[in-house]
């Protein structure tokens, strides 16, 4: 291989001056027919049209990539923002209740002061609602139909059940088929129920499976609450969602409640909690101070 120079005139020569650049060049045969200056001139415009190759190769490179780069973020925001503005969630307002049609037409009624919330996007793979409060569900059969609590995940393919999901601590009920209840703190296996058998899931006991009343585990859906030993503060919060009232409980906070009270009518609501516990109450427009 031979070693020619390059001056600034864009002329070769075999001078070596400091500025001259080095060209690495293959042995050059001048073709037959060619003056010596018709070769050179042939050899330089090669030389050129190789030396505009590379920046031009590595441009287009770095144009494809940049392009396929703006397609992925693209791509990403718009799956991004049609999954969130499929988002759907409902609120059942203090003082009433309200029932919900699922996409697949399974039905959820909502108990006062619950939050119900899915994705309609994701619906048709993956039938998934959160629930914050207390709900009753009928599940249409199909996939399998995942519930999420806060303390607890519950799955099933086509059944009926009620879930109590409020402050830390998640009640589930199952009234027909099959219902899996997975709890997120307790690693252990999944505790399965039928029909009749209940269980509850917190964060400060093992959940275990019971039995339980069928007809009073669901009476809230006519406006009848039922409480087994239950601590007063929840019963009172039931009230407060049940008749859009503030409570201000200013007894010993430990105490337990067992008994019931409908929807219709406060005053006496206030009667069946306190007479039996010996509290009084006193109400100030929609604040209710008990003692």
């Amino acid at each position: 291989m031979r070693l020619f120079r390059k001056n600034k005139k864009n002329e070769f020569t075999g001078a070596a001056p400091e500025e001259t650049i080095l060209f690495p060049l293959k042995r050059i045969e001048f073709p037959y027919k060619k003056t010596k200056e018709e070769a050179w001139k042939a050899l330089l415009e090669k030389i050129e049209s190789q030396q505009e190759l590379q920046p031009h190769s590595f441009f287009m490179e770095w144009k494809y990539r940049a392009v396929a780069a703006v397609i992925a973020v693209l791509v990403a925001s718009v799956s991004w923002l049609a999954y969130h503005a499929c988002n759907e969630t409902v609120f059942c307002p203090y003082a009433r209740q309200m029932s919900v049609r699922l996409p697949d037409q399974s039905l959820v009624s909502l108990n006062a002061g619950t939050r119900l919330s899915y994705n309609k996007l994701t619906w048709k793979f993956h039938r998934t609602v959160a629930v914050e409060g207390e709900a009753f569900l009928t599940v249409q059969k199909g996939r399998r139909f995942t519930v999420k609590t806060s303390e607890a995940e519950i799955a099933v393919l086509g059944t009926s059940f009620n879930v109590f999901a409020r402050s830390g601590r998640v009640r589930v009920n199952c009234y027909t088929g099959r219902v899996l209840v997975t709890p997120r703190k307790y690693h252990t296996e999944a505790l399965v129920l039928t029909p009749g058998k209940e269980t509850v899931v917190s964060k400060d006991e093992k959940p275990a499976i019971s039995a339980f009343d069928a007809e009073r585990g669901v009476a809230w859906q006519k406006g009848e609450f039922y409480f087994n030993h239950e601590p007063l503060s929840m019963v009172l919060q039931e009230v407060e969602r049940q008749y859009n009232v503030h409570i201000e409980y200013r007894g010993v906070s430990t105490r337990f409640y067992t008994g019931y009270f409908t929807n219709r009518n406060l005053t006496e609501t206030l009667d069946l909690i306190c007479i039996p516990m010996n509290l009084h109450y006193q109400m100030k427009g929609k604040t209710i101070i008990i003692n």
